[in-house]
């Protein structure tokens, strides 16, 4: 884009988003959930001492996972409690206030578990859109290939593997003037030695 407008004059529009640049980190992952199905589940740190309950993932009904992420914790905690249909917690004296709830992380990260796991993930994902604080679902890998801001974004896309197939890759996660980058292959092991080679002179019968 510098180099755009030192030469042309011209601006240029960068877009980098978290989702574009999330997907980037894990394209292997990502890719290899369209060819092999999706993987298997990774290892997670201890969520009972987890500092902020706020700040955590949970597990639903049906085995999916809702991520928390409300950093501010105190002022999301009497909405999140009334809003997922328990507002005795906010006035129960472990879990009043963020220190409360640090030094009663086990307890109320359990209670929270409890609660989550009454309800399947479609049931909890329309319970949470009228929380104030910042949550989403956990998809998986292959569900990607599917997301709305994904597809509409053009961060996925199918590059051409020079056999007449096509592997669907994670985009470079910048765009320029609001156009998804290109993704070009590889070539294989001496690709172009033959078209540098005629290029330069020399005749299929000397190569």
């Amino acid at each position: 884009a510098l180099f755009r407008r030192a030469n042309t004059g011209e601006t240029s529009v960068v877009e980098v988003s978290l989702l574009a640049a999330g997907m980037w980190q894990l394209g292997p992952d990502i890719i290899n959930a369209k060819l092999d199905g999706p993987s298997g589940p990774t290892q997670r740190p201890d969520r009972f001492s987890m500092p902020n309950a706020l700040v955590c993932t949970y597990r639903t009904k049906d085995n999916r996972f809702i991520a928390l992420v409300m950093l501010d914790a105190d002022r999301h905690w009497v909405d999140f409690t009334k809003t997922i249909g328990h507002p005795e917690l906010a006035n129960d004296e472990r879990f009043v206030d963020a220190s409360a709830r640090r030094a009663n992380s086990r307890a109320c990260v359990t209670r929270l578990d409890e609660i989550f796991g009454q309800q399947t993930l479609d049931e909890w994902k329309t319970v949470l859109a009228h929380a104030a604080g910042a949550w989403a679902p956990v998809a998986t890998a292959a569900e990607v290939h599917q997301d709305p801001q994904v597809i509409a974004n053009g961060y996925l896309t199918d590059m051409d593997m020079g056999n007449g197939d096509t592997l669907t890759v994670v985009a470079p996660p910048v765009q320029f003037d609001e156009e998804p980058s290109s993704t070009f292959r590889a070539p294989e092991v001496g690709e172009h030695t033959e078209e540098v080679l005629l290029k330069a002179g020399f005749t299929w019968e000397q190569l």
